[in-house]
């Protein structure tokens, strides 16, 4: 089983310890004291899209892309309920061809772990 079904399952079964319900840390850390200003983001693995939407809550142009159909449908129920816009996107970073580039920021939050 390759490491993308793996998720999959993880998340058909209900056993996602790393999901979070607020956005992490550095990423606040980053946005708050470097010179990143609202842009075109992509973030990458981005499971139940608490980052995502986030990012979007502060102005950003979110895209989002995690290889669960799981989680995918969790973020943009949580997007709605937020009440922002982010893409999310059923893709493989590492596989699928990614859509809509360039970016200007990408952020990663255990993707390349």
């Amino acid at each position: 089983m390759n490491t993308r079904d793996r998720f999959v399952d993880r998340y058909q079964e209900g056993h996602t310890p790393w999901v979070h319900e607020k956005p992490d840390f550095n990423l606040i850390e980053v946005v708050d004291n470097w010179p990143i200003q609202p842009c075109k983001v992509l973030d990458m693995g981005c499971g139940t899209g608490t980052e995502s939407i986030w990012l979007a809550q502060q102005g950003f142009d979110v895209s989002a892309m995690d290889g669960s159909p799981i989680a995918i449908e969790k973020a943009e129920e949580a997007a709605k309920k937020a009440d922002v816009n982010v893409q999310f996107l059923i893709q493989d970073f590492v596989k699928d061809t990614i859509s809509n580039v360039p970016y200007e920021f990408l952020f990663d939050r255990g993707f390349f772990h």
